[in-house]
């Protein structure tokens, strides 16, 4: 995403499962040239021991007034605990 005017604001946000022998690549990138406010969140959540996640953010400022953060996650998440979440959610 790249912020180009004056005050722009934007958000990304990538959310993944990754199970089996699934290799998940989160990229993402944002550029700041004027005063603007962006924010990267990518967030993983590993369902099996072959699973494979990463994340690729990329911040780039070319303008002082540029404000531009990120953040990042990937953790594991147990079977039991997975279907117990599941179990709470009234669809």
């Amino acid at each position: 995403m790249v912020f180009k005017e004056r005050n722009s604001r934007g958000e990304i946000t990538s959310r993944s499962l990754i199970m089996d022998k699934a290799h998940v690549i989160m990229r993402g990138g944002l550029v700041g040239k004027r005063l603007s406010k962006g924010h990267l969140d990518c967030k993983g959540l590993l369902l099996s021991p072959s699973a494979i996640g990463e994340a690729v953010p990329v911040l780039r400022s070319v303008n002082e007034l540029a404000e531009l953060t990120h953040e990042t996650g990937i953790s594991k998440i147990s079977r039991d605990e997975l279907k117990y979440l599941i179990s709470k959610v009234n669809i």
